[in-house]
């Protein structure tokens, strides 16, 4: 009878164990397909602010160039606005009013800075600006644009206007002398 009792009391045994064990990687999975969701909801999350920001910029940017509609020039560029320690890529907008399709480039008339950067100086501060000089190919009747991006981290106070001029250029050529058109580029740091 003894034995009988043993082995019942071993089968007993044997059940209360598989029973943690089987909590336990119930609740490591049920771990993991939690930690698997959140990775998707962040992911989901992080691509859905990326387009809200590209789709935002893209709308500034579709204002702006609306801007230089009306003008009938070569070369435009809106009126941009920022606020002090900021870093924003704004854009000059040409137009081949020519009759052919040629290469342009943009250049800016900038000053040298006291730590050999360029950008714009004022009493109240300075604003760097950098831009790709690099030409670009435009059909006769075609608009292209140029970014250049002005980081507004050197403002002693505001609001302060940054006045200067960007030249349109033929191809490599960066003698303001020989610029096509030319127009004054105007960014205002508010606060």
């Amino acid at each position: 009878m003894k034995k009988i009792h043993d082995i019942s009391n071993l089968r007993n045994q044997r059940r209360s164990q598989g029973l943690p064990v089987n909590v336990i990687v119930m609740l490591m999975i049920g771990l993991l397909l939690f930690g698997a969701g959140i990775g998707l909801f962040t992911k989901i999350s992080t691509a859905g602010e990326d387009q809200v920001n590209d789709l935002n910029n893209q709308i500034k940017s579709d204002i702006a160039s609306l801007e230089c509609e009306n003008d009938q020039g070569w070369i435009c560029v809106p009126s941009y606005t920022m606020n002090s320690g900021d870093r924003k890529t704004f854009e000059v907008y040409v137009t081949n009013i020519g009759e052919t399709t040629k290469e342009y480039s943009v250049e800016f008339k900038l000053n040298t800075l006291s730590d050999g950067k360029k950008g714009v100086q004022k009493d109240c501060g300075d604003v760097l600006i950098d831009f790709a000089d690099a030409p670009v190919q435009i059909q006769s009747g075609s608009s292209a644009s140029y970014p250049f991006i002005v980081r507004s981290s050197r403002i002693v106070k505001t609001p302060c206007s940054f006045i200067t001029t960007v030249y349109l250029m033929e191809g490599n050529d960066i003698d303001p002398v020989n610029a096509i058109d030319k127009t004054t580029v105007i960014i205002r740091v508010e606060k």
